[in-house]
């Protein structure tokens, strides 16, 4: 009880801060706001720098300090307060429309970057950081911040999360990326593949000295002998049909919807043939209507060896799993990547439009040409004994290809950038 109302006296003290445009103020109230980050090897230096908290890009940063030595002290910063401190200049402002304003708002946004390097300023008195991370370079309320950064010789470094740009959205994204979103300001982006690093250099939002590959490191554990990979569940991520930066083709986002409750009532009826076998539907914690729609297919099915998880983590579930089922999803390549047998319903690709508005996969991922044979896949893995899978070449070549990580060391990648900063 102490711990909630603390903190909403604090969120009421610094937005009056804010408000009143008190520099000192809130820098000190972001300062007290810094935790070190946990779960970490302990490190031992005068060089700091903060994470701006997101749940997946700190699982990253933290399997890195946790596998090897960075030479920089590392704390969270909620972005929760840099949202506050925006919506005062520029609420209502979209991420993904950024760069289409009239000539008062691009006013407020140098009035913003302005606030920006005076916060920084003060902050670096009491406070030393060297480097800023965080995890998308198209953050709204992070954007005038990279430039804040260069007016206080303060490195920002953006940790890209996403990264699935499917052949079919490259058109659309080519065409509104520079109009819309403008291009990066930050120092450096690190990303998963090469596949995405040359995208983003094609579509001019970095160039070439601004970004590099390093792979995903959350993933690098999938590489680790010592882990106990087990056979317990069927395991359904639940497909997100309505995706992207940018409003979808309409016929893809049919494509997807019907693709995905497809796949979600086959499996539904496996599961009832089967009902011994547990099925887990995993969904991010988020409430779409896409997913919504699927998690009550499930509800009213009534299946009580059927299981719906939202959000967390996915790797303790696709390691205790015997088959894993996606679309559209960089979870398919972790399933691969734990030795999993996955399924993919890419039902009826019977034309280019279809085939370029899905991810390009190859063996060992069971690619399902329709209901009749995935519904196969499914019953022949559940019926099997438990398998053991070695992670071949071709599969290597599927990792390296969508994830950068064909080695588990994508942790040494980023320590080697951040140290030589």
């Amino acid at each position: 009880m102490f711990r909630i109302i603390r903190n909403k006296l604090f969120y009421i003290i610094f937005e009056l801060a804010v408000k009143l445009r008190s520099i000192k103020l809130t820098s000190y109230l972001i300062f007290i706001s810094l935790r070190p980050l946990t779960g970490i090897k302990k490190t031992y230096s005068n060089r700091k720098l903060i994470i701006l908290e997101k749940s997946i890009g700190i699982d990253d940063v933290r399997l890195c300090y946790s596998k090897t030595k960075i030479k920089f002290q590392p704390y969270v910063l909620q972005r929760r307060l840099l949202k506050i401190i925006f919506d005062q200049f520029l609420k209502g402002v979209h991420e993904h429309y950024y760069m289409k304003n009239n000539k008062q708002t691009e006013g407020k946004k140098k009035d913003l970057r302005l606030h920006y390097t005076k916060i920084l300023r003060e902050l670096k008195k009491i406070f030393k950081v060297d480097i800023i991370i965080n995890f998308n370079w198209l953050y709204g309320p992070e954007r005038e911040l990279q430039y804040a950064c260069k007016n206080n010789n303060i490195k920002f470094i953006t940790h890209q999360k996403e990264s699935n740009v499917l052949d079919g959205e490259k058109p659309l994204y080519y065409k509104l990326f520079l109009k819309n979103l403008g291009i990066y300001n930050g120092d450096l982006m690190l990303v998963y593949s090469k596949r995405y690093a040359d995208f983003l250099i094609e579509s001019k939002v970095v160039k070439k000295n601004q970004i590099k590959v390093i792979g995903v490191p959350r993933a690098d554990k999938l590489f680790d002998k010592k882990i106990n990979f087990k056979q317990k569940h069927i395991l359904f991520f639940l497909m997100q049909s309505q995706r992207g930066i940018f409003a979808p083709d309409k016929k893809a986002l049919k494509f997807w919807e019907e693709t995905t409750l497809l796949a979600v009532k086959s499996t539904l009826k496996i599961a009832k043939k089967f009902p011994d076998v547990k099925f887990i539907f995993k969904s991010k914690n988020i409430n779409r209507d896409d997913i919504n729609k699927q998690i009550k297919i499930i509800n009213d099915s009534n299946l009580k060896n059927c299981e719906i998880i939202k959000g967390g983590q996915s790797f303790n579930y696709i390691k205790d799993s015997k088959a894993v089922i996606g679309f559209n999803s960089i979870s398919i390549l972790e399933g691969v990547g734990c030795r999993k047998k996955t399924i993919v319903p890419y039902f009826n690709l019977n034309n280019e439009f279809k085939k370029k508005n899905v991810m390009k996969l190859s063996q060992p991922v069971l690619m399902a040409k329709n209901v009749k044979q995935f519904k196969y896949y499914l019953e022949k893995i559940i019926k099997s004994k438990p398998y053991r899978i070695n992670l071949d070449q071709q599969s290597k070549n599927l990792l390296e290809y969508h994830m950068g990580n064909s080695d588990g060391k994508s942790y040494k990648r980023f320590a080697n950038i951040i140290n030589n900063i």
